[in-house]
Formats: C-alpha cells, structure tokens, sequence
C-alpha cells in the first residue's frame, strides 16, 4: 500500500496530502522536467503553499492548475462580484449559474461533478474567490477542546502569521489579530445594513451581551463579524494575497491550463505527476525532488487518487 502522509494546509481547512518524492527516470515521451516541489491545485491552500515553499529561495516550486488567474471582478466589493458570479461566471454551465443565489449557495440535490467541476473556485485562487469576505476563527475554547498541540495558545501565531488586520489605532493595539500578514482583515464590515443592526438591537434585547470580536470573545454574544476586505469594502482572497506577489520569483512557475490526471508511484512513493495541457490536448510529465502536494480540493484531490489507484 502507498504510504502518503494528509495533513491539513493554508487557511480555511484547505486538505492538501504530501506524498513523499524521490528521483526517477524520465518519461520518454518528453523532455525531462523536475522541480523540487510539484503543487497540484492552485487554489486557496495551493496559494499559499506556493508562496511559502519560493519564498526562500532554495526550492524550485512548480503550480499546476486546470484555470487561469481570476477577473478583476473578483476583487470588486462583495455585492458586486457575487452579482458577476451569478450573471457572469465565465467557468458556470446554465444549470449551475441558476442554483447560485447571493447571500449563500442553495443546496445541490445530489453529488455532482458536473455541478462542482464548474465552479470559478478551479480558478487561481480557488474557494476564497466566491466567499462573502467574512473573516471567522474557530472560538478560543472551542480550540482548547480540539486536543494536545491544537490549543488557540499554540495556534495563535499561525493566524497570527497569515493575518494583516487594518483598523482604528485602538483596533491595533488592543486587538488579537497579526499585523503584518498577507491576508487584510478589517475589525467591522466596510457595509452595514440596517437589518443586521436591527437583528443585533433585537438580540441584545433578549439578553444576548455584545460581542465586540466574534472571534476572541468566550461565550455567546452578538456582534459584527471582522472582514477580509480593504477599507473601501474591496475582497482579499489567496491569489491577490499569496500567489500574486510571489509571480516573479525565479523559483517558482505557475502552469495554467494544466489538468493533472495521474500521479506517478514507484516502489510505493510518489515521484512526479502526468498532466495533460488543454491548449493542444498534449501529455507531459513533471517529476519532484523533494515532495508532490495534492492541493486540488474535495472534488479533485479525491478524484486524481482515484484514477492514481490510491484507495480504489
């Protein structure tokens, strides 16, 4: 049996699984290619592991992904880019654009790739493209209760490091958040609509306190939720936040337009992936030095396992 090793990596429980690589001969259909560490799926985790493996510059980092870098409108203020994602999505088929409906998704009657498949989240980027910006940690004593090496003490500089919290100057100082992360939080909504502050006038009526951070506030409370948007109501999502700014590194390639569709094990270890380039209908093979990272989210991590002959 393959021996890999899943662990859970970037932000938002993203499931990215490491199999360990080592060198092997090269595929003699083409040329030989091999990067220290092959990312399949650049989206949310794949972001930010993109960005953290080439940001020393010692390791060679290649990102495949099926689609390209997001439109501009993802990046526009929340209203107006789930309205693009509604009307617009260039990646939706009809049945799909129809089922999505602002705030949150209606529910799919069944497991569909068809459905799934079609989502921008295959975009660079990933599921943070579609989220409503809302920025939500897991309550402190709700991680206490997650075990031994999991506790929001020994979490705590991890977000930390991942955070970029922009606020009032008391905000700043007497807040739990990172400063000088990649990823912009802001302490209140850039918008507020008025039946959300009614709703919180009327929870506090019935005796709920105010909750001036849902996330370092023990206990039940009412409050508005911190952002990942800029001041002017503007979303930050992984590809503007992570992936963008690391483009220019000599070190690091990013493969759009690549589906991987197997990933090639010898003697029980994984040592490079075999994709298809969509443009010419082309088959190329990439081999890793160091690590494969399988970072292509619920449908598609499962799915290149599968046609891999990993737990069929």
């Amino acid at each position: 049996m393959l021996s890999t090793r899943c662990i859970i990596r970037g932000v938002a429980g993203s499931l990215a699984c490491l199999l360990l690589a080592s060198p092997s001969a090269a595929h003699t259909s083409t040329a030989f290619e091999e990067y220290d560490f092959v990312i399949v799926g650049g989206g949310l985790a794949g972001s930010v592991l993109a960005n953290r493996l080439s940001a020393s510059g010692k390791h060679s980092v290649l990102v495949l992904n099926v689609a390209g870098a997001p439109p501009k409108a993802y990046s526009g203020p929340v209203v107006i880019t789930d309205e693009y994602i509604i009307n617009r999505n260039i990646t939706a088929s009809g049945g799909l654009s129809a089922r999505i409906r602002q705030p949150g998704y209606g529910p799919v009657p069944q497991f569909s790739t068809d459905l799934t498949g079609s989502s921008p989240a295959r975009m660079l980027g990933g599921s943070s493209l579609v989220g409503l910006s809302l920025y939500l940690r897991d309550h402190p004593e709700a991680l206490d209760a997650w075990g031994e090496g999991w506790s929001w003490e020994e979490l705590r500089p991890y977000f930390h490091r991942a955070e970029g919290l922009q606020g009032t100057k008391r905000a700043l100082r007497e807040s739990d958040y990172g400063q000088a992360g990649p990823y912009t939080v802001q302490e209140l909504p850039a918008f507020t609509h008025s039946l959300t502050q009614d709703f919180i006038r009327a929870s506090q009526e019935q005796g709920l306190p105010w909750a001036p951070d849902l996330n370092t506030e023990r206990g039940s409370g009412v409050g508005l939720n911190p952002t990942t948007q800029h001041a002017d109501g503007s979303k930050v999502h992984a590809f503007d936040a992570y992936l963008a700014p690391a483009l220019e590194r000599h070190n690091l390639v990013v493969r759009t337009g690549a589906r991987a569709d197997r990933l090639l094990i010898k003697d029980n270890i994984c040592h490079g992936v075999a994709y298809r380039r969509l443009a010419d209908s082309t088959d190329h093979v990439v081999h890793a030095k160091k690590e494969v990272i399988v970072s292509s989210g619920y449908v598609y991590s499962p799915r290149l396992l599968f046609l891999s002959g990993i737990g069929a």
